[in-house]
């Protein structure tokens, strides 16, 4: 039972902090220089833009990870940004599950493992 109700502490911290840490600020934030030749190429050519754009960067897959995103998320800035929070937040969650995974006898140990 303790260890459950830990697992739930470490979860909720886990995604307050990336809260605090990164999700203030999505309001205030937009697009970046580096973002504005994707959203160009999605925005004026569509599909065929972005397998071009990503083929000539060495990239040629990842115009399908860039077309589905735009089709879910469309062309808002809040959207992609919220959608990296949660990303973040996941990435966390799965680094301190396989930390738990080796260290099968330090729960805590693996939760402080999170925040170094």
């Amino acid at each position: 039972m303790i260890e459950r109700r830990t697992d739930w502490l470490v979860l909720l911290a886990i995604i307050a902090v990336c809260i605090i840490s990164f999700g203030i600020l999505i309001p205030t934030l937009g697009f970046y220089q580096d973002d504005w030749h994707e959203v160009f190429f999605a925005f004026q050519h569509g599909e065929k833009g972005l397998q071009q754009l990503f083929l000539y960067d060495n990239r040629p897959f990842a115009a399908y990870y860039y077309f589905i995103a735009f089709s879910i998320l469309g062309f808002k800035p809040i959207a992609w940004h919220i959608w990296i929070l949660i990303l973040r937040c996941l990435t966390i969650l799965v680094f301190w599950k396989v930390i738990k995974l080796i260290w099968l006898d330090m729960k805590w140990n693996a939760a402080f493992m999170v925040w170094r």
